[in-house]
């Protein structure tokens, strides 16, 4: 495979009921690491491609943050 996607990240107002909703939309599963500390937000992922949905912070817009891609060939990209 050429490329894939390796994470994505969105920002919501409301990240915990959009964490909930792609748990039970999409099989995800939420990481233990962000267990502890719920305040920054939450990790769901199924062991291939992880979504981090962060607290809208002051002054920004909630949507698509940021996405990371995995490579094969970094010089042919």
């Amino acid at each position: 495979m050429f490329a894939q996607i390796n994470h994505m990240a969105i920002c919501s107002p409301n990240w915990p009921m959009m964490a909930r909703f792609y748990e039970a939309a999409f099989g995800l599963q939420s990481s233990a690491k962000h267990k502890t500390k719920p305040v920054s937000g939450a990790n769901v992922g199924d062991g291939y491609v992880g979504l981090n949905i962060n607290p809208v912070r002051d002054g920004y817009v909630g949507g698509l943050d940021h996405f990371g891609m995995t490579v094969d060939d970094v010089g042919a990209v």
